[in-house]
């Protein structure tokens, strides 16, 4: 059986669905991994995140009670952010930075 290919199309080989569920096609028409945004590394209560990209969200969210208590957002291309958590419990971190990078949300427990 022969594949018609509609024109302006690009044919690709076949892929795992959740190897191009984190692919973008690039300016080339490459079909490129998008790489993820900051892992957040913790040491105690301090939370630092390394070479974030400018425009990288941050956000802390208690999650039990759903109340945010840390926001941020880069202005400076690779800067390094670093915060406390006061408060036991659990926190839901999210780290989103601009396109192509995939955001990371990370629950963690103090």
């Amino acid at each position: 059986m022969s594949r018609i290919v509609p024109a302006g199309a690009i044919v690709v080989d076949a892929a795992p669905v959740g190897e191009l569920a984190r692919s973008y096609v690039d300016s080339g028409l490459g079909i490129m991994q998008q790489p993820a945004s900051p892992n957040p590394i913790m040491d105690g209560n301090t939370c630092t995140l390394l070479d974030c990209p400018i425009g990288t969200f941050v956000q802390v969210a208690d999650a039990i009670g759903d109340e945010i208590v840390f926001e941020y957002v880069t202005l400076l291309d690779a800067e390094t952010v670093a915060f406390q958590i006061d408060d036991a419990g659990e926190y839901q971190i999210t780290v989103a930075s601009p396109a192509p990078h995939y955001q990371n949300i990370v629950r963690v427990t103090l």
